[in-house]
């Protein structure tokens, strides 16, 4: 996965400790698919839509969000996550947007 951040991320075991360490107030992450399109032939899917997080910061509530794409893949029966990218396109709230 490649984080709004830019951060590289590699597997499950990476990914779940990367969202448990965030513990701002109030944190919200929603992703609304607007497309998924399969490739029954190979067994592999593409997903994309949009994203926001929210949280509340020291100086008020944040909020962040953009466009997003992954790659689904089914092995044994189950549809796995094998890529996915978040690309930030605005934040509006206090100083955690100025980055």
């Amino acid at each position: 996965m490649v984080t709004s951040t830019s951060a590289r991320v590699s597997g499950r075991d990476a990914y779940l400790p990367l969202m448990a360490d965030d513990r701002r107030p109030g944190v919200v992450f929603r992703r609304t698919p607007e497309e998924v399109r399969v490739f029954d032939s190979w067994r592999m899917a593409s997903e994309r839509g949009r994203w926001t997080r929210s949280w509340t910061a020291a100086d008020g509530e944040v909020r962040i969000g953009g466009s997003y794409c992954a790659k689904w893949r089914e092995i044994n029966g189950r549809w796995l996550i094998e890529s996915e990218t978040f690309v930030p396109e605005a934040c509006r709230g206090g100083a955690d947007c100025n980055r």
